[in-house]
């Protein structure tokens, strides 16, 4: 799917971050496993926020990628490495 087809979704996406701001203590008590995958070379406002969640979630397994950035888990054409993102998800999901 490319980003032109995903465009028109991305008001949806920035609606409920804007409605989740200041509201990461409802999260704290989640009892379902959470992974959290972040890359070492995204934007700070997305590390930032890598921080606030796993704040949240003391119980959440984190694992941030280095040398990958926000569109790590993208096409390899583009610098993307679906590859290095796809072990842990496979590991996470079949225990």
């Amino acid at each position: 799917v490319s980003m032109r087809m995903l465009a028109p979704t991305l008001g949806y996406d920035f609606g409920l971050v804007e409605q989740a701001r200041g509201r990461l203590d409802v999260y704290s008590g989640t009892p379902a496993e959470v992974l959290l995958l972040g890359g070492a070379s995204s934007a700070a406002y997305l590390r930032t926020a890598m921080d606030a969640v796993s704040d949240a979630l003391p119980t959440a397994r984190r694992i941030t990628f280095p040398k990958l950035g926000h569109g790590a888990k993208g096409n390899a054409r583009f610098g993307g490495r679906p590859d290095v993102v796809a072990r842990p998800l496979r590991e996470f999901f079949s225990a």
